[in-house]
């Protein structure tokens, strides 16, 4: 019987990728490239550029986010000023979402914006580590129960302006900085509808936006997700519906559960 070749990755070359065998994973010696360069240049905060001792954000920095902790909505995770009965919010009572638990790192504010702005628009992949690390410990308790990570695809003509997309780059780091043993899958979501700015739109027209926006990559890729725990991955959360049209796809492949993280939610 052939062995699953997601098996076969070895395992000190990174997260495994649901990739063709003899398909060699882009991007996997930025990691290896940033570990040398480490020890040559200085850290600096990837905000101010100050020196900082390690990685990460000076401590100047770090006083402006405001990071999402209890108690917050267990379905949704939106911050609750007080705990309430069964620590579900209202908005999901009424009309819960394809995905959960939905975990966000850190409100998105001025302070955020100062590192997903420059990372998402600025090619400043130097960053991706960096909120990588900020989102570890909600990933940690998403993954141990997961089976799959996804990042939230771009459509393709925006892949090929940015040249990247940013939630595959933090999904990568963050299966690589926990070194949890899951599968990632970065190809098995499509956007297939090149949906236009939804800054500023109220959430009956972002849901109508992203409606029918993803679908499987290829009908192979059932299998791999059937019954499976799926953990979706993004930058940022405004209404969800991105994440909620995301979860509708791979639930209605077969997907047995969809949750999803982000580093910053809007609230």
């Amino acid at each position: 019987m052939p062995v699953p070749f997601q098996n076969l990755w070895p395992r000190n070359l990174g997260p495994r990728n649901l990739w063709p065998p003899n398909k060699w994973p882009p991007n996997l010696w930025l990691p290896k490239l940033n570990q040398l360069f480490s020890l040559v240049l200085p850290q600096t905060c990837p905000l101010c550029q100050s020196f900082v001792k390690g990685t990460g954000l000076c401590p100047n920095c770090w006083q402006g986010l405001r990071p999402i902790s209890a108690p917050h909505c267990q379905a949704c995770g939106r911050p609750l000023a007080y705990a309430v009965l069964h620590s579900v919010c209202a908005p999901c009572l009424i009309n819960p979402f394809n995905a959960s638990p939905i975990r966000s790192s850190y409100c998105y504010d001025e302070a955020s914006k100062g590192l997903i702005l420059p990372f998402k628009h600025a090619d400043r992949l130097d960053i991706a580590p960096t909120m990588a690390t900020m989102m570890a410990p909600h990933f940690k308790a998403l993954a141990a129960e997961a089976d799959l990570v996804i990042p939230v695809p771009l459509h393709r003509t925006r892949f090929l302006k940015r040249r990247y997309n940013q939630s595959a780059e933090l999904a990568r780091w963050l299966v690589m900085q926990t070194k949890i043993e899951i599968d990632f899958a970065p190809h098995f979501l499509v956007r297939v509808k090149a949906t236009p700015s939804m800054a500023g739109l109220s959430k009956d027209k972002r849901e109508h936006n992203v409606r029918h926006a993803f679908r499987l990559a290829a009908p192979a890729s059932k299998p791999l997700i059937a019954d499976k725990h799926i953990l979706l991955v993004d930058d940022v959360m405004t209404t969800g519906a991105t994440i909620n049209s995301c979860a509708q796809t791979l639930l209605a492949a077969g997907a047995g559960r969809v949750s999803a993280l982000v580093f910053a939610r809007v609230v």
